[in-house]
């Protein structure tokens, strides 16, 4: 178990629940803009592109959330490479989404 206050990442449950609403938003367009890729704003596309760039580490953080929440012990390294790797992905689509919003 961690301690109180000796980590200063964010845990991997806060971060998960930040990121999987764009990720379900980034899934949710691919399947609908598969047939006219053509019509997709900057941001769509954006969106688009870090899905698929990201895709394979979002899974592997999903799979170690989804341990950790259902019981099986994950080593602490592992919770926080994950929570890392999420708040490190979410705040590129955070910035991404903020650039692509001042044009």
């Amino acid at each position: 178990m961690e301690r109180a206050g000796l980590s200063r990442e964010p845990a991997l449950h806060e971060v998960w629940r930040e990121l999987v609403l764009p990720v379900d938003d980034g899934l949710a367009l691919r399947s609908d803009t598969e047939l006219h890729p053509e019509a997709l704003t900057p941001i769509q596309k954006f969106r688009l592109d870090w899905l698929a760039t990201f895709e394979p580490e979002i899974a592997a953080i999903q799979t170690i959330y989804e341990a950790s929440k259902s019981g099986i012990p994950v080593k602490r390294e592992g919770l926080e490479l994950a929570s890392q790797a999420a708040a490190r992905i979410l705040a590129t689509i955070e910035e991404g989404e903020r650039r692509l919003s001042q044009i």
